[in-house]
């Protein structure tokens, strides 16, 4: 089926003109001006930033004027008063000079001679009233660890206030669908954005009535109307074609900050038709209501750093798929839209992007009842693992996140036998030690069970081909790293019974040899998987495994989880002890949605992966 009414040339697809762009910083600092209190100096930073933001408004020729000095925390103070006096001379000869060609009356005389005073009087006043000596005192020490100071410009008096909460930076740089949820991507410094409040405008072509409900719409560029307060956004049929807009009031337990509005890149559009994981969203409308029974979804995503899509066509690594469709700003959207669809309430997620967890994947869970942990590959790797439980049913323990690598440099006797069994070739030593991979291992109670325990362990192995003894090996170090984990638990909490839980993609076919390792313990010598090179009987390096620690494959190994145009197989796997139960498997794409767009990823589906999806079951206390 054709999405060519969703490409780039598409007249919805519209972005925002250089001057619209251009005018951000002027409505901005509109919107600012209009919320920042009289007498009040507002100073922005953080406990780590080095340099602190000094913002208030101030009087001027007839008129209101937002001055901002950015000054680093150990300058002196009387430097930092000295270049106060200068800004505001400069930002006076500015304004004379617009007013160059008009007649002086009366009363701008009078405000010449007060705006003087402003320049050469300016102090710092602690709370008892003294004023501070700005020859020994830091720019930090009175404006950010200060309580109760005034600053003194005139004869006008402005209360510092600190720690005020700030937006370090927002963004939503993908592609806005209707009925895709929308947040943005945001920072904010001295606040929460729980607490926070977002405002979402959409931009009317017919000229609107004055909205003197509505204190911002009246100072945006254009007809505005407001459509949404909240954090995630979800655009309708009736704004397709439309631009959006977001303003965020930053706030915390007790202050509000200052306000910073953004316009989002791209116009709404209509939404993909017929994507590819409708068929089992509609099998999973409501939530599992049994106490004994939980849906986990095992689901790598796709990271959009591999995709390298400069590249020219017949070099990328899916030549099959338009660029448009494996771009960020039109795959994340999808990905939003898919995952929760899925109302799992164990979410192990793999190729997570390292800089979009903490600003889009996490707040974005987190509202939708989720807590999120998030664990990064190795070396100068940009993505890692995520796990993401139901807060409703499930309480946090204690996290036990490991490379794999480390694992096997480590002085633990159970371990000891990977390096030696690499020792028989230094090259593959050497490599293996250098690969980034992961194991993210978190601990969960049930809420509703409170005896049960579960232990999710969540990983991504290595993916060349070739390679199958480094997936085996560090299959091994997976096994007895969460054995070690099991043990201490058990150890911690005598009266809970513990459930073992291993996902992820194992980036192996279900003959690989790193299954039987897993669900028998040990591995024949005679399997090629213990090769260095597969075409080399020579360059085994076989050896003796036991393995303490046994799991049972509960996902449906006949199911495809990778489809590309080249390769076809099941890569993704679901792994429990004895004290879980499979449920319920939930089916993934049909092969006939798939290949109407060759392969995937495609502008039906925003990953090469298709989720593992499944209803587990606690075994029984009695």
């Amino acid at each position: 089926m054709s999405f060519c009414r969703y490409s780039v040339t598409s007249k919805l697809f519209r972005l925002f003109s250089f001057s619209t762009f251009s005018s951000y910083s002027r409505i901005n600092r509109k919107i600012q001006m209009h919320l920042l209190k009289q007498f009040v100096v507002y100073v922005l930073s953080s406990n780590c930033e080095d340099k602190l933001q000094i913002i208030f408004k101030y009087p001027l020729k007839n008129r209101e004027e937002k001055l901002t000095l950015i000054r680093e925390r150990d300058d002196p103070l009387s430097q930092t008063l000295n270049r106060l006096s200068k800004k505001l001379r400069e930002c006076n000869e500015k304004i004379n000079m617009r007013k160059a060609n008009k007649a002086v009356d009366y009363d701008d005389d009078a405000n010449d001679k007060m705006n003087t005073q402003w320049f050469t009087n300016v102090k710092l006043y602690n709370d008892n009233g003294e004023v501070v000596d700005a020859d020994n005192v830091t720019t930090e020490e009175a404006f950010w660890k200060s309580s109760g100071f005034t600053l003194a410009i005139a004869e006008k008096n402005y209360r510092i206030v600190n720690q005020v909460p700030y937006v370090k930076c927002i963004n939503w740089d993908y592609r806005v669908f209707v009925d895709y949820p929308v947040h943005p991507k945001i920072v904010i410094l001295n606040g929460e954005i729980q607490k926070s409040d977002f405002l979402w405008y959409i931009e009317e072509k017919e000229t609107l009535s004055t909205n003197d409900s509505d204190e911002f719409a009246n100072l945006l560029p254009g007809n505005w109307i407001l459509r949404f307060k909240g954090y995630v956004f979800v655009p309708q049929m009736e704004d397709v074609g439309k631009k959006v807009c977001v303003i965020c009031l930053p706030r915390n337990k007790e202050l509000s900050g200052v306000p910073e509005v953004y316009f989002l890149k791209y116009a709404v559009e209509a939404a993909p038709k017929d994507v590819i994981w409708k068929d089992c969203q509609l099998l999973c409308k409501t939530s599992v209501m049994e106490n004994d029974t939980f849906r986990l979804l095992s689901y790598n995503i796709l990271a959009g750093s591999y995709l390298a899509l400069k590249l020219p066509k017949d070099q990328l690594y899916f030549p099959y798929c338009p660029v448009e469709y494996q771009r960020d700003d039109y795959r994340i959207p999808l990905l939003m839209k898919q995952i929760p669809g899925y109302k799992a309430d164990i979410m192990c997620l793999q190729e997570v992007e390292n800089k979009l967890f903490s600003i889009l994947w996490r707040p974005y869970f987190d509202k939708a009842g989720y807590s999120g942990l998030f664990k990064l590959k190795g070396g100068e790797v940009s993505e890692g693992l995520a796990t993401f439980f139901n807060k409703e049913k499930f309480i946090y323990i204690d996290s036990f996140d490991v490379l794999l690598s480390d694992l096997a440099k480590s002085d633990k006797q159970e371990f000891k036998w990977i390096p030696n069994c690499l020792n028989k070739n230094q090259e593959a030593l050497k490599y293996f030690m250098s690969r980034p991979q992961a194991l993210q291992v978190t601990a969960l109670r049930s809420i509703l069970l409170p005896d049960k325990l579960i232990c999710i362990a969540n990983t991504h192995l290595h993916s060349k081909g070739e390679h199958d003894y480094i997936r085996l090996l560090q299959t091994a170090i997976c096994i007895l790293h969460l054995n070690n984990v099991f043990q201490s638990l058990k150890e911690k909490f005598p009266e809970s019974r513990i459930a073992l839980c291993l996902c992820g993609d194992m980036n192996s076919t279900p003959d690989a040899a790193l299954h039987e390792l897993i669900e028998k313990g040990t591995v024949s010598s005679e399997r090629k998987d213990w090769r260095t090179k597969a075409d080399d009987e020579e360059s085994t390096i076989a050896t003796e495994v036991n393995m303490p620690l046994t799991l049972t494959c509960i996902s449906d190994v006949r199911t495809f989880t990778n489809v590309t145009v080249n390769f076809s197989a099941c890569l993704d796997y679901i792994y429990v002890n004895e004290e879980l139960r499979l449920g319920k498997i939930y089916p993934g794409y049909s092969d006939m949605a798939i290949r109407q767009h060759e392969a995937i990823p495609s502008a039906a589906c925003p990953s090469d992966h298709i989720p593992v999806l499944l209803e587990i079951k606690f075994q029984s206390s009695e």
